[in-house]
């Protein structure tokens, strides 16, 4: 278990890095500091854990599109999952 919230510390923290570094090679604007959140980090570190002072930007990833319609099926679960999401990142944005 311990294994498994340190390999979804890694992939946050170096997705951070690559972004960060990608934006650091040039200064032509403001930081932005994007945190991809995947499914499979949900039930060992919830939204609510993640420090929203720390990023600009989160990217979640719960959709699928449908392989022939292309249009994201969004069942009852990830709905539930997509207004939880959104509601603990919004309830802590900064003022």
């Amino acid at each position: 278990m311990a294994s498994l919230n340190f390999a979804h510390f890694l992939t946050i923290a170096f997705s951070l890095y690559f972004i960060t570094a990608a934006g650091a090679i040039t200064d032509s604007g403001p930081v932005v500091k994007v945190a991809y959140y995947p499914l499979r980090a949900l039930d060992n570190f919830p939204p609510s854990a993640i420090d929203t002072s720390l990023f600009t930007h989160m990217i979640y990833a719960f959709l699928v599109p449908n392989n022939v319609t292309f249009k994201f099926d969004i069942s009852n679960s990830n709905a539930s999952i997509l207004s939880n999401f959104t509601t603990s990142f919004i309830a802590r944005l900064p003022t």
